[in-house]
């Protein structure tokens, strides 16, 4: 696989601003599922750093929820292409996570859910990812909510077990969360 980023300089957008251009071109294979784990990947680590309570310099304490839901969400939603393209070397489109859950092999499903019934105690993990099914579409437009109750732990551990899945599934190795606090 070789990708090529191509910075096409800076252009000034506004007075007090330069932005730059970048591009990606790539010859991977659209039916290549590896590309597709990479991408969920950046996207559960970018999660994971969102999901971490920051001291800021007032002493107060930083956590992004609305970022770390959407971002864990969105890796959910590729870590679950990744695997579907492996099996069925054709893509998937959507993201409503129950719909993709459903199209995934029934032993993948089954780890899944075993996974989710022993981090998470008390739950129906069908039912959990039912109701999680729709958070990154909810949590993008959260200003339109004046109530609204994320389940960002269950929704952290759902993508953990998919990253865990479509890891091994694809021969990768698994970040620990040692390695990512030491980093």
């Amino acid at each position: 696989m070789t990708i090529k980023v191509i910075n096409l300089g800076s252009l000034p957008i506004v007075e007090t601003w330069t932005g730059s251009f970048s591009f990606k071109i790539s010859d991977d294979n659209p039916n290549d599922p590896i590309p597709v784990y990479n991408i969920a990947q950046w996207f559960y680590l970018a999660a994971k750093r969102c999901a971490t309570n920051v001291k800021l310099q007032n002493g107060q304490i930083e956590y992004l929820l609305i970022p770390s839901v959407v971002t864990f969400c969105f890796s959910c939603e590729l870590f679950m292409k990744s695997i579907y393209l492996k099996n069925n070397n054709e893509t998937i489109r959507g993201h409503d996570l129950k719909k993709l859950f459903d199209e995934l092999p029934s032993d993948i499903k089954r780890g899944i859910c075993d996974s989710l019934s022993s981090k998470i105690s008390g739950i129906n993990p069908t039912d959990l990812i039912t109701e999680i099914s729709k958070s990154f579409v909810h949590a993008r437009y959260d200003f339109e909510n004046l109530i609204k109750i994320y389940r960002e732990y269950e929704i952290e551990i759902f993508a953990k077990s998919l990253y865990q899945e479509a890891a091994t599934m694809l021969g990768k190795q698994v970040l620990t969360d040692e390695y990512l606090i030491s980093k």
